[in-house]
């Protein structure tokens, strides 16, 4: 048996504890008010190391199910950390944007795998994650 890396023993605990607490999310709803007539941006996912260096490689995909009433979109973008020790770091992300239909107000509702995928040559990725989404359009 050779020598563990303890760094990186680290940064797959981290993330699959990460995925286990994801996946206790995968059942909740967001409730999110949006404006009529106009592109909204609904969510911000990333995926990163919480190690010293706060780096993040990869990009999740994100496969939707067009609402009802409208239309989700997802772009590549990026944020400020608010939070942690990643704190005030620009980080990758992943913006989930809900245009309703022209015209349209009332609810609206939607469901949106995000899907992870396999670091380099590790054992762990290809998780989903659920995000339902409950639309108030004003």
């Amino acid at each position: 048996m050779g020598i563990i890396n303890l760094s990186k023993l680290l940064v797959i605990v981290t993330f699959v504890l990460g995925m286990i607490v994801l996946s206790s999310y995968a059942h909740s709803a967001e409730n999110v008010d949006v404006i009529s007539g106009q592109k909204n941006l609904v969510y911000q996912y990333t995926v990163f190391f919480p190690d010293f260096s706060c780096k993040h490689n990869v990009y999740p995909t994100v496969r939707n199910q067009n609402t009802k009433h409208g239309k989700i979109t997802s772009a590549r973008g990026s944020f400020i950390m608010p939070k942690g020790r990643c704190k005030g770091k620009r980080m990758k992300s992943v913006d989930i944007y809900y245009t309703p239909n022209k015209g349209f107000r009332g609810q609206d509702a939607a469901r949106v795998a995000i899907t992870f995928p396999k670091f380099d040559n590790e054992a762990f990725g290809n998780t989903s994650k659920i995000i339902r989404f409950n639309f108030t359009v004003k």
